[in-house]
């Protein structure tokens, strides 16, 4: 029964195949569009923000999007702007959150400080280090979201390698260590922004997701 009242309802709620063409189309250029960035002389966050006003008046006129009043806890209504119902807010209050955490730890110097002893610890040795980053690159992504964990650590390797006077292994630990971050970033709720989206959607407890992830 439950199966059925899902189909039901997906059907319901299902958009016609030109609508899903046309937003595939605006996807496609907006990466195009990316991808050519130093070309056109313009910043990715502009180029994010125009794609993203066309996807909203796009919605808008397609009626994707819900309207009306919103009503509050108290029992009163507000108007809001089509636009806010689009935005989770606790995917951005988490990311937002996550950052300023590592903003301010780093500037306490935790992070150099591993990265001294992770140096010391290796005592010269590329591969040793490589493992030790490896593991760090695991746990940071698994704690903090992927992007943020990889900005720490490849600069922490490339201080490391710097005093180790082996730069040229640079590219090659930089690799390995983006391709550690995507399993770390399977791990936690918290750990990249699909898994912050995919949980607060599904309504995922944060420990009940680590138990499935692992």
């Amino acid at each position: 029964m439950d199966t059925t009242e899902t189909l039901a309802n997906a059907a319901q709620h299902a958009v016609s195949s030109s609508v899903t063409a046309l937003f595939t189309f605006l996807l496609v250029a907006m990466i195009i569009t990316l991808a050519l960035e130093e070309k056109i002389h313009a910043k990715k966050s502009l180029i994010v923000s125009l794609y993203a006003a066309v996807a909203l008046i796009l919605a808008g006129m397609l009626h994707l999007l819900p309207f009306g009043p919103v009503e509050l806890p108290n029992g009163h209504e507000i108007e809001e702007p089509v636009y806010i119902p689009a935005i989770d807010w606790g995917v951005i209050a988490i990311i937002l959150g996550s950052s300023i955490f590592v903003d301010v730890t780093s500037r306490s110097g935790l992070f150099s400080w591993i990265a001294i002893k992770l140096t010391k610890a290796s005592k010269g040795e590329p591969l040793l280090l490589l493992w030790y980053y490896g593991i760090m690159t695991v746990v940071f992504s698994a704690l903090l979201n992927n992007v943020t964990a990889m900005i720490i650590v490849g600069s922490l390797t490339a201080v490391s390698l710097e005093k180790l006077r082996q730069n040229d292994k640079l590219l090659g630990f930089l690799l390995i260590e983006g391709l550690l971050t995507n399993i770390g970033g399977l791990l936690t709720l918290i750990s990249s922004v699909p898994n912050i989206i995919v949980g607060n959607a599904a309504g995922i407890s944060f420990v009940s997701f680590v138990i499935k992830a692992s």
